[in-house]
């Protein structure tokens, strides 16, 4: 049923591909009339002959030669221009007799009394070498849209129901508005909070660090970044939100966003509260937080869950807020800083079901349910300084503070059955009660002094990072096991303990990087970096005494101080050589490692110390090719290294799950790891097409895995080694382009992205000191298909993924998964104010354990009313989960078992929900993007 109403709205979207006029083409040549040349990007306007109104765009190619495709038949003016020469203007007209319209060689004259004042006119998309701006008014919004729906429209973007951001495939970590920072690391805050109509343009770039800003040299710092230029007249003023919604089983959500903007000077403040198991403090009008959809895999990475809308796991009691402020004082300093404190309470009920396979004749199979209470809060604390000594001289001064403190208590029950030998017996059960409280306080500084000289190219930058990070914790455990032996003997296992740890890590890292320009187009760089890291942690355990009816008894098996210093001297260099369409860069680094390990253990009365001195070489190579102005390819390669973590190296044996014991490994050496990629990239802004490939790969050298060691009546113990023999190669493939033919230069209604993914990873581990491979193939094909009009907007979204997982010692866990998720959603205003949006999800799960298997239709609608002169108010009425069928599952794979987990998730309810919008900006209010195309320029393309 539910994919044949998903096909009948395909059907309808597709129907409309096609249904136009016959369409004919403008073409011509343009030269300059005194010698004769021709005139590459010259703007070729067409406009109706009736009211003027613009019809469509491009500009010449470097031939001079320019197209106007897909025109309606009429009558039209063409308008020719080019800076420093008269316009020029044609009528033509477009008839079915006659559909091509070849102007032939069009001289344009020298304007030597250029006018005093020029129009500019920004076309749709701009791109400036590797920067692909989005001119927001070209892209059709719904009124009181936020950043988020203007991201879904731009081409080759793609935003999830949690908003979370893609380019060709890529994560968009970061966000700046007007190039600063929003409110710290979450992209969410500027893309739910503010509105669409604010925004002048989309910026779409790959940033790399401050430092590689800095000094030119490529440190692999790359990533996927969006930057929200606002309008100017929007610089200044008061504005944003207030909502306040309530539905059913005292269910209620608030919101608040206030900013104060006066040019460089801003101010915003945030608040949040939801019991609707919403996060963070998104949310425009009538919407927003995050919803928990998606079945999860973990382990080897294959499987998939389900559950989305408001009903995340458990039942969530959450609230929130923050404060930004950002100011420049002069062209000297600018200062940024942020504070935002959260607090949320949750009951949490799982069950789970776990085949675990030991031996080729050996299987236990358990039923397990939990029930947990969990408190947490944060507060975060942000600021950033920078400050020009002078044209040349600057100083950058980042710190952070965030301090945490949760608590969680629960109860944990499980049966476990075991067939061995051709029998099958009850062998396990358990019925245990927790408690845990943990306060955290993490400090972080990076101070950066940085030197141009007067010499192009020389530079000199010094770094230096210090962090302190605490943690105190306590809890306690009871927890009886019953074992029973095939023969019908039982034995009794009743842990009773309470423990307390302190750990405490301390960091200093010191750089120091100097570049020299050895000729026109070769820069030399030379760094040096000394890191030494402090970390410790004192564990104590103290078991419960039946004598004295007290906590008074030392563990002594547990009971452990360890202490880890890792101190390194870093050497490096860096060629790199200036092309004309692009960059080659080659280096390496020598790095001096001394790992030192202290260890006392109560069970030994005694320390242990132990030293181990590394020394790693590592090559990194990256060549950056621009084909044209719109297509690059970009090969790259470097090596890193990984210390192990202190619980990784601390020796003692934890036994808080008598079954799953842990022990750390104070012998473990640095893990090295090579990464390689390639990737391509393609952009065509005047037809909207866009295209990507991308393949990558890494292998990694002493790599820290598990080693578990089966031990008697169905307990395991995991240990950390080092090992080699693990990869990963994976190939990725995006395509956004238009379906529905427009006049060229104009965003076409109906687009089809697609993202293509194919995963091979080999991983290793140890099986009873066996070398065990496991391995895991996945396939995944996304499409997605939007179609946008004033009025009415359909999305049609389909995803297939295919895994495979095997593993050469353990042939009882390999397994094959498929996963099956359609998507759509509809929004269509009836009448000006009134809006109806719906979305419905249709996922199916195959290749699990009985009762996992699920096909989960997840249907969500409401109704939106736009109020007041200003349409600057809503009021929304949404039924979430409608068919009452959300559900949540999760497979997870590791090297011994398969383990199927379900969560109580909250299901069906409606809310009917307020929201006010506030606008006072200093220049002339305008009102929200209704998608006024306006007149079109010049297609400018920079290298």
């Amino acid at each position: 049923m539910y994919r044949t109403l998903l096909f009948l709205i395909s059907c309808l979207v597709g129907a409309t591909l096609y249904a136009q006029k016959p369409v004919g083409t403008v073409k011509g040549k343009v030269l300059d009339k005194q010698n004769k040349l021709v005139l590459p990007l010259a703007t070729a306007t067409l406009l109706n002959n009736k009211d003027s109104s613009v019809i469509g765009f491009t500009v010449s190619d470097k031939n001079g030669a320019f197209e106007v495709k897909n025109v309606a038949a009429g009558g039209y003016l063409l308008s020719l221009s080019f800076t420093g020469y008269k316009e020029i203007y044609r009528e033509l007209t477009i008839a079915a007799e006659k559909p091509v319209v070849d102007l032939g060689d069009i001289f344009m004259e020298n304007d030597t009394a250029m006018l005093a004042s020029v129009v500019v006119r920004v076309p749709p998309i701009t791109v400036k070498g590797d920067t692909t701006e989005f001119r927001a008014g070209a892209f059709k919004t719904k009124v009181n849209a936020t950043v988020e729906d203007l991201l879904k429209r731009i081409p080759g973007l793609e935003v999830d129901r949690d908003g979370n951001i893609k380019s060709q495939g890529k994560d968009v970590p970061k966000i700046y508005v007007d190039g600063k920072e929003f409110f710290g690391n979450d992209p969410k805050m500027a893309t739910r909070n503010l509105t669409a109509d604010m925004v002048e343009s989309v910026q779409l770039y790959e940033d790399m660090s401050d430092q590689a800003k800095f000094n030119k040299i490529d440190d692999g710092s790359r990533k996927k970044t969006i930057n929200i230029k606002l309008k100017k007249d929007r610089r200044k003023g008061v504005f944003g939100r207030a909502s306040a919604g309530f539905g059913n089983n005292d269910l209620y959500e608030g919101t608040l966003f206030v900013n104060s903007f006066n040019d460089a000077q801003r101010i915003s403040v945030v608040g949040n509260i939801s019991n609707t198991n919403r996060s963070g403090f998104g949310g425009g009008m009538g919407g927003g937080g995050s919803k928990t959809r998606g079945m999860v895999m973990s382990g080897m990475g294959m499987g998939g869950g389900g559950g989305r809308g408001g009903g995340g796991v458990g039942n969530t009691d959450t609230w929130g807020g923050g404060i930004n402020f950002s100011n420049d004082w002069g062209k000297k300093l600018s200062f940024n800083a942020s504070y935002n404190v959260n607090s949320s309470k949750s009951v949490t009920r799982t069950g789970s079901y776990r085949q675990s396979f030991f031996a080729k004749d050996s299987t236990t199979f358990e039923n397990a349910s939990s029930v947990s209470n969990n408190r947490n809060a944060n507060h975060n604390f942000n600021m950033r300084f920078d400050y020009k000594i002078d044209s040349l001289t600057s100083i950058q001064f980042t710190p952070m503070v965030s301090f945490s403190d949760g608590s969680s208590s629960g109860t944990d029950s499980s049966f476990t059955r075991t067939r061995m030998d051709g029998k099958e017996w009850a062998s396990i059960s358990r019925n245990s009660q927790r408690s845990n409280d943990q306060q955290g306080l993490n400090l972080n500084s990076n101070l950066a002094i940085r030197r141009q000289f007067h010499k192009k190219g020389r530079t000199l930058s010094v770094n230096w990072n210090s962090s302190i990070n605490n943690s105190d914790g306590s809890g306690s455990t009871e927890s009886p096991y019953y074992f029973f032996s095939k023969d019908g003997d039982t034995t009794l296992t009743n842990q009773r303990q309470k423990n307390t740890s302190v750990s405490k890590g301390f960091n200093n890292t010191i750089g120091v990087s100097y570049t020299e320009p050895l000729m026109e187009n070769m820069l030399l760089e030379l760094n040096y970096s000394w890191m030494n890291d402090r970390n410790t942690n004192d564990v104590d355990v103290m078991a419960y005494s039946a004598i004295s009816g007290k906590y008074d008894s030392v563990d002594k098996a547990q009971t452990n101080y360890f202490e880890n210093k890792n101190q390194h001297n870093r050497f490096g260099g860096n060629l790199r050589y200036q092309l004309k369409k692009g960059d080659v860069q080659i280096g390496g680094m020598a790095q001096f490692s001394t790992l030192k390990n202290m260890s006392f253990r109560a069970l030994k009365g005694k320390d242990t110390t132990m030293v181990q001195k590394f020394v790693n070489l590592a090559p990194n190579a990256s060549f950056n090719y621009r084909f044209t102005r719109t297509s690059n390819m970009r090969i790259g390669y470097n090596g890193n290294t990984r210390s192990p973590q202190i619980l990784e190296l601390q020796d003692v044996r934890d036994v808080s799950n008598p079954l799953f014991m842990r022990e750390g490994n104070p012998n473990l050496k640095q893990e090295f790891m090579h990464m390689m990629s390639i990737s391509y990239n393609k952009t065509n802004p005047d037809n909207f097409l866009y295209y990507s490939a991308d393949l990558s790969g890494g292998f990694t050298s002493n790599k820290i895995v598990s080693n578990i060691i089966l031990l008697d009546g169905g307990k395991q113990l995991t240990r950390p080694e080092n090992l080699n023999g693990s990869f990963n190669i994976a190939l990725s493939g995006n395509l956004a382009m238009p379906l529905k033919r427009t006049t060229s230069g104009k965003p076409s209604p109906l687009n089809l992205q697609t993202n293509t993914q194919l995963n091979y990873n080999r991983d290793v581990s140890l099986y009873n000191s066996q070398k065990n491979f496991n391995t895991t193939k996945s396939i995944m094909q996304g499409v997605t298909l939007n179609y946008w009009v004033e009025k009415f907007s359909v999305g049609v979204t389909g995803a297939f993924t295919y895994n495979d997982a095997s593993l050469n010692l353990q042939a009882q866990t390999n397994n094959r998964y498929f996963n099956q998720n359609y998507s759509t959603d509809v929004s269509y205003n009836i009448i000006s104010d009134l809006r109806i949006e719906s979305s419905f999800d249709y996922s199916v799960y195959s290749g699990r354990s009985d009762g996992f298997n699920q096909a989960i239709p997840l249907w969500d609608a409401s109704a939106v009313w736009t109020i007041g002169k200003k349409k600057n108010a809503e009021l929304r009425f949404g039924i979430v989960d409608i068919l009452n069928k959300n559900s949540n599952v999760n497979r997870s794979i590791t090297e011994l078992s398969i383990v199927d987990t379900y969560s109580q998730i909250l299901r069906r309810y409606y809310m009917v929900t307020f929201a006010y919008g506030l606008n006072r900006f200093g220049g002339k209010r305008t009102k929200s993007a209704t998608g006024s195309f306006g007149a079109p320029a010049r297609m400018n393309i920079h290298s």
